[in-house]
């Protein structure tokens, strides 16, 4: 059951050509640059800190897209009624929180890794080795699919209790603040263990040159804290639907 609303999901979200449309343009500036700085940092650092570093830029606007994407799911299924059918099953709450959640992170994780591999692409064509392709999927892996996995939950959990307008702008307000901004400037969580940015993992895993060096323990830690969230959010979320059907 959970795979079929996982599908299901999948399917109604990858249709939306809109959402591709946003990815597109997010991703189209990088990747005409991505082969020039890919090039310049693969001679300095080598491919694993290229790859590393290419993730890592990704995560400025891909996970911010993919938030504001997923943010009308649960939502979507009141207005169309679905939620009232839905009570008058015997499906559980967590099977369908939990197959939406699936559905929509590989819905929005597919863009953002035919991004990557067109970078990569462009790079061996330009005349990189080849092994800034298998660089490239491991760096997807390691730094782009934790921070989507992450904000993948909080937009399936937190539209269902807040406005989604509402919480769309709060998002993005929140991914500048708390991946990007420098706490000298303003006090933030980026640098600390609940930075979402892939940042610690792009430095320890593949050693790219991006400010001071994070360690391997601090950067496995951060990924247990993010999906230790992204779980306490879905869970937040099948109790709340539990409470509104116990209301109904």
């Amino acid at each position: 059951m959970v795979w079929g609303v996982a599908r299901y999901e999948f399917r109604m979200a990858i249709r939306r050509w809109g959402v591709w449309l946003a990815f597109a343009l997010a991703g189209a500036t990088f990747v005409i640059n991505a082969p020039g700085f890919l090039h310049k940092l693969a001679v300095e650092s080598g491919v694993w800190a290229a790859a590393g570093q290419s993730a890592f830029m990704l995560n400025l606007w891909m996970p911010l897209v993919a938030g504001i994407a997923l943010a009308d799911r649960l939502p979507r299924d009141g207005q169309l009624a679905t939620l009232e059918v839905l009570r008058s099953t015997s499906i559980p709450r967590w099977r369908l929180v939990i197959g939406k959640y699936l559905g929509g992170l590989m819905a929005v994780s597919l863009p953002v890794a035919a991004v990557a591999a067109t970078v990569a692409a462009l790079g061996v064509a330009s005349g990189e080795s080849v092994g800034l392709l298998a660089a490239s999927a491991v760096a997807f892996l390691c730094v782009n699919l934790p921070p989507l996995a992450f904000v993948a939950a909080f937009s399936i959990a937190c539209p269902a209790i807040l406005p989604v307008r509402v919480y769309q702008v709060l998002f993005t307000g929140y991914w500048f603040w708390g991946n990007f901004l420098n706490p000298k400037v303003l006090p933030t969580v980026s640098g600390t263990i609940l930075v979402a940015s892939g940042l610690p993992q792009a430095r320890a895993f593949f050693d790219a040159p991006l400010g001071r060096p994070v360690t391997t323990g601090f950067a496995a830690l951060n990924l247990a804290t993010l999906m230790a969230c992204a779980a306490v959010a879905l869970v937040t979320v099948v109790q709340y639907l539990r409470w509104q059907d116990a209301r109904a």
